[in-house]
């Protein structure tokens, strides 16, 4: 927007939320983003597989609440629902 001339003619809002879309948000070159908190949404399908192995009472249908994200509301919400922790990496086995 910047090199276009029209950082101060757009507002951009994002349709997907990553930790590049949250640092824009913070530095307040992307208004807003929705999210539907995938880690959130991680864990209850994990918990959700786990009771159906074990044969215990499950919920059949879990639908969480999309939520948008802006710089007014960004310090409300649980970005541990959103995001992995910043010093988190994958480990790789082969055995």
């Amino acid at each position: 927007m910047v090199d276009a001339g029209l950082d101060n003619k757009v507002e951009l809002v994002s349709s997907y939320e990553n930790q590049a879309m949250y640092d824009l948000l913070r530095s307040g070159d992307v208004k807003a983003f929705p999210t539907l908190a995938p880690v959130l949404e991680a864990r209850i399908a994990i918990d959700t597989a786990v009771r159906v192995l074990e044969s215990k009472e499950f919920t059949e249908a879990v639908m969480i609440v999309p939520e948008m994200l802006s710089v007014e509301t960004v310090d409300e919400v649980n970005l541990d629902n959103i995001f992995a922790p910043r010093d988190w990496q994958p480990v790789y086995t082969v055995d």
